[in-house]
């Protein structure tokens, strides 16, 4: 099986999407929670780290942990700030914030490429397909 992360439910250009096999799902969601965990600091940010989080394979099954960034439970009056929070996370995991806890030591070229594509689905994201009822 293999997991699917994509800008929105109409976002049907599979060339975009960020797709990955279930290994290295959880090595992508452990590296974006460790960097966020030691980087979110307002209670938003803290909810934004606890919603990846619960992505993790653990807790849905293996396979079932992607998800679309309009899930993600953005505030649309501040969703500009969100994302910046968000991409400083993946910059955070970049530069390898909280590995040192891992018992591994992850792949960087695969997981670099994830927070790449990653980055580009965050900054790309049309705040439009953001649920304001949600």
């Amino acid at each position: 099986m293999s997991t699917s992360f994509r800008m929105h439910s109409k976002h049907n250009n599979p060339d975009e999407w960020l797709c990955m096999s279930n290994g290295g799902t959880a090595v992508f969601l452990s590296v974006l929670v460790l960097s966020g965990s030691r980087l979110a600091q307002e209670k938003k940010e803290k909810e934004l780290i606890i919603w990846i989080s619960e992505h993790d394979d653990t807790v849905r099954g293996r396979g079932c942990n992607g998800f679309d960034i309009e899930d993600i439970p953005w505030d649309f009056n501040n969703f500009e700030r969100e994302r910046s929070f968000i991409l400083k996370v993946i910059e955070g995991a970049r530069e390898k914030l909280g590995w040192e806890t891992l018992h591994y030591e992850p792949n960087e070229a695969f997981v670099f490429s994830y927070l790449d594509t990653f980055k580009n689905l965050i900054i790309n994201f049309d705040p439009v397909y953001i649920d304001k009822e949600a």
